[in-house]
């Protein structure tokens, strides 16, 4: 039986946003600085593994990423400034 805190493997997609960049910088075995999220909630991570899976291509996802990419907010990159 696993502890309540231990997620288990989760995909990209599955990894809270305030987690993200921390995550992809720890290496197995690693523990996260403390992080503050919304709402008063404080997380420490340690990533135990990271896993490829050879399945996932630039192809396969393409389609989610440009989605991803309009979802964000314009950035005007000859002043540097988000686009209102």
């Amino acid at each position: 039986m696993k502890a309540p805190w231990d997620l288990g493997d989760l995909y990209w997609f599955q990894i809270p946003a305030p987690w993200q960049g921390v995550v992809d910088r720890l290496e197995p075995g690693q523990t996260s600085d403390i992080i503050k999220g919304p709402n008063d909630r404080f997380w420490v991570i340690k990533l135990v593994d990271k896993t490829v899976d050879p399945k996932i291509t630039f192809d396969t996802e393409k389609g989610k990423i440009a989605e991803v990419l309009q979802k964000q907010k314009p950035m005007n990159f000859s002043t540097r400034r988000w686009v209102r």
